[in-house]
């Protein structure tokens, strides 16, 4: 079977698995698919743009920063529509990230 869909991709890091017990735990089980993968090796990137954070400061804190992580997941969240113009997938993303960050603010 072939999973179709529109996916949101997200690296995560070592918080992975615990967010995740919290993801299954919310009781949704709504979403058609889900794929990761675990990488040991180190991610690094120049400059991290488009940080949504608790606050303004620790936005303004990490955007436009280098970021290293040790090891990390890559998550891609398998939706039925685009998350931005179907209720339904974005509740599912919302899920997703309320279980590592709490409630979304606005749109991935």
């Amino acid at each position: 079977m072939d999973l179709t869909g529109h996916p949101t991709d997200f690296v995560v890091g070592a918080s992975f698995p615990e967010g995740m017990r919290r993801f299954v735990r919310l009781g949704r089980q709504r979403w058609p698919g889900m794929f990761l993968s675990h990488h040991a090796q180190p991610l690094h990137a120049a400059t991290v743009s488009g940080v949504r954070a608790s606050s303004p400061e620790g936005e303004a804190a990490v955007e436009g920063t280098g970021l290293l992580l040790s090891e990390y997941y890559a998550v891609s969240i398998v939706a039925p529509e685009d998350p931005d113009t179907d209720p339904f997938s974005r509740s599912v993303v919302d899920d997703f990230l309320a279980s590592f960050v709490g409630p979304t603010a606005a749109p991935v």
